[in-house]
């Protein structure tokens, strides 16, 4: 699997087959996913072969299991953003995704620079975002337990 744009029944099926998967779309095409082990955050503005474009339809899949052997989901509140680094596996990596302008992404700004164990693994991730001539709101998804959140980091390691 690439890391491109999607259909929802293609992503239906990766979610189906029990991928690890990063996902970034719109809002109401991620709300129509099953739960299964992805996280997600909403966006509709995309870089792929085709150059910059803007897509409420499709939704861009980073496959993430093909890297892992063991994986955990969580999400966080701004009052836990150092477990961010701490919950990490030894040998791996975090990718995170973040609804801006909340308390856990100025929390995140604030505070993750200045943990001591910052640099024991990589930290990856993006900032949610949203149409902007539209008054939705940046999301951001765990596809294990189904929940959306709006102020609330989500992280795969």
């Amino acid at each position: 699997m690439k890391n491109k744009l999607y259909t929802i029944n293609e992503v239906t099926e990766f979610i189906n087959a029990g991928k690890l998967l990063s996902l970034a779309g719109d809002e109401r095409v991620l709300s129509k996913l099953p739960k299964g082990n992805w996280i997600g955050g909403t966006t509709p503005y995309f870089m792929d072969a085709k150059k910059g474009q803007f897509n409420q339809e499709l939704i861009f899949v980073n496959n993430l299991l093909e890297e892992h052997q063991s994986y955990k989901i969580e999400s966080y509140t701004s009052n836990k953003v150092n477990n961010i680094v701490s919950d990490t596996f030894s040998n791996g990596y975090s990718l995170v995704i973040i609804p801006p302008f909340t308390d856990i992404h100025q929390e995140y700004a604030i505070k993750i620079p200045n943990n001591e164990n910052l640099f024991n693994n990589p930290i990856i991730g993006w900032i949610a975002g949203i149409d902007l001539n539209s008054t939705d709101i940046c999301k951001t998804f765990n596809g294990q337990t189904g929940e959306v959140f709006t102020d609330r980091a989500v992280t795969s390691y």
